[in-house]
């Protein structure tokens, strides 16, 4: 072992084969083991006070008595400190790395690294506390709970311009931001389409967007959207098919309007709840309301009309003497049995045409009842006994 120690100017023999000589060359002096010394041992020097550095030449420094914890140069400006035999730390001009399962932590406080700071949340001996900014190159894994300080913002991608989360407990409001960099929408995906591009152009407003799990490959149109728009208000749109609704419960407008068109192209038809809980059905200023209806009656203020066939009354009757079209009416049941009855006085502008009958229908139709013998072509009627007799010779049966 090779020690020069700076200051002396004489040699001194310190010990059985231990000499200390001088070595002007090297500005000091050194001490060496000689063959007084067993080998595998060293010099010890004890009470030596010096004015100067120790030199140990890439040998290493014993650190206590059994020599399994020492110190020394690994390689030009890289020392290594040992501790029990193990490897704990080795450190350069530009890094420190620690041995395998070392600890680095402050026994009394958390330990502190980068900028002095104090804690605010409690954190003891074990913790850590950053004083400056953090910034991690690669995955980070957490295995507790995430907490972020009141009014401030957690941000993916491009800081304020990316996506943001933020809770604010003075104006209780969790908010969710989308910046420019990363689009004005926020799509709600299938795991296997987490990278997939579909295609949607930026927005003037911040628009919620939930896709099917179809990949982007075969289709980015299977979506449905929600935002809102400015002075029009909320808008629930798709990309592709209908939107249906599907609730447990009813579907509820609570007296407001419901428009079908473009309030801001004129004045579309709308059905609305009047302040009484009445339905009316409206088909624009120009040409009001089409029905209102109550607990009690509906009015009709426009024609009843089937556009493709007969328009059915009171049941689904199909008229057998009249053709089955647009602008007839056909009244009751397939089934027999009374199908109108009016209270008032009932006017006609064209001919009544009786039912033509080649039998006896008095048992089955109400006294009063027209028909015509299709047999021998007279007009009859029920009388007051339920018997069927001629409208010209009421007291000659019609059968």
């Amino acid at each position: 072992m090779l020690a020069r120690i700076a200051g002396l100017t004489a040699g001194i023999l310190l010990a059985a084969g231990v000499l200390m000589a001088a070595t002007p060359e090297l500005g000091g002096f050194e001490v060496t083991r000689g063959a007084g010394l067993a080998d595998g041992g060293s010099p010890t020097l004890n009470g030596l006070t010096m004015d100067g550095g120790i030199n140990l030449d890439g040998q290493r420094l014993n650190l206590d008595a059994d020599r399994d914890s020492y110190t020394y140069a690994l390689t030009d400006d890289v020392i290594r400190l040992v501790v029990g035999g193990t490897t704990r730390l080795t450190y350069g001009a530009d890094n420190v790395n620690v041995g395998s399962n070392v600890r680095i932590y402050n026994g009394a406080e958390a330990l502190n690294l980068g900028a002095a700071a104090t804690t605010s949340h409690g954190l003891t001996t074990g913790d850590v506390l950053v004083g400056g900014k953090l910034e991690v190159d690669d995955a980070s894994f957490f295995d507790s709970t995430i907490n972020v300080a009141n009014n401030v913002n957690l941000y993916f991608s491009s800081g304020a311009s990316g996506l943001g989360i933020l809770g604010n407990t003075t104006t209780a409001q969790a908010r969710l931001s989308v910046g420019d960099s990363v689009g004005t929408q926020l799509l709600l995906v299938d795991e296997d389409a987490r990278n997939d591009d579909y295609g949607h152009a930026d927005r003037l407003h911040p628009t919620l967007c939930w896709h099917s799990a179809t990949r982007a490959s075969s289709s980015t149109s299977e979506w449905t959207s929600i935002h809102h728009d400015g002075p029009d208000g909320g808008v629930i749109a798709t990309g592709d098919g209908d939107l249906r609704l599907e609730p447990a419960g009813d579907i509820r407008a609570d007296g407001k309007t419901i428009y079908f068109g473009n309030t801001g192209s004129g004045d579309p038809p709308s059905l609305a709840t009047t302040s009484n809980n009445n339905v009316q059905l409206n088909l624009g200023a120009s040409a009001g309301f089409a029905f209102y209806c109550n607990s009690a009656q509906c009015d009709f203020r426009k024609r009843i009309s089937n556009g493709a066939a007969a328009t059915r009354l009171g049941g689904s009757y199909t008229p057998t003497t009249i053709s089955d079209a647009t602008g007839a009416v056909a009244i009751g049941q397939n089934s027999s049995g009374e199908s109108l009855e009016a209270k008032g006085q009932a006017h006609f502008m064209s001919a009544i045409v009786p039912a033509k009958l080649t039998g006896d229908p008095c048992g089955t139709y109400p006294i009063g009842s027209l028909f015509f013998n299709a047999t021998d072509n007279y007009l009859c009627f029920c009388n007051s006994s339920g018997d069927d007799v001629q409208m010209h010779s009421p007291g000659t049966a019609c059968f």
